[in-house]
């Protein structure tokens, strides 16, 4: 047997030894696949993340509005206890990234018996995006605003920050406006704002 032929045999065993050997297969098959879990896994928590921080803006879009509702008046320091019921509902990182402005709207029809929605006071927790008294709103939901009657504008403002900045790039801003009509009273003076 010459040389050759018993190196091709040689060759030949090895593989049948290496292709009947199992020992590293789960190790390299766990190699290829824990980057694509890893990226499923943290990609599902940003996801889940951003769908919770969706809600909360809702809820508490609605919270703040409906509490202003509920009184019959109210000053600066009642809205920024109010405000920090918003912010309970938030983590305190959250707290920092939000801010919301309730405004109360009263429609009073003009010379020729339109209904003309004018700001009476609007109030911010951190004292930016408020509306301008007497300044016009013309955005309002059709049929919402009627002639003597006043509305509870609120709009949240938040912007949220991926943990992992991979999945989800930059900060995605949420808004959300949610109206109320007083409960107890026509209107809710804030006599301070």
């Amino acid at each position: 047997m010459t040389i050759f032929k018993r190196h091709i045999k040689n060759i030949v065993k090895r593989l049948n030894t290496f292709q009947k050997n199992s020992e590293g297969t789960a190790a390299i098959e766990f190699a290829f696949i824990a980057p694509l879990m890893l990226a499923a896994y943290f990609g599902t928590l940003e996801v889940s993340r951003l769908y919770i921080a969706k809600n909360k803006v809702e809820t508490v879009t609605e919270t703040i509005s409906d509490l202003v509702a509920q009184g019959k008046t109210t000053t600066k320091q009642e809205l920024a206890d109010i405000f920090s019921i918003g912010s309970k509902a938030l983590s305190f990182k959250e707290d920092l990234e939000y801010n919301v402005v309730v405004t109360a709207i009263e429609t009073q029809p003009d010379n020729s018996g339109t209904p003309v929605s004018r700001v009476i006071w609007s109030e911010s927790k951190k004292g930016t995006n408020k509306h301008a008294v007497n300044s016009i709103v013309n955005d309002l939901p059709p049929g919402l605003a009627r002639n003597f009657e006043t509305i509870i504008m609120t709009e949240l403002y938040y912007e949220h920050t991926a943990l992992f900045e991979y999945f989800i790039k930059g900060p995605k801003s949420f808004d959300r406006r949610f109206y109320s009509k007083p409960r107890y009273t026509a209107s809710i003076p804030c006599n301070d704002c």
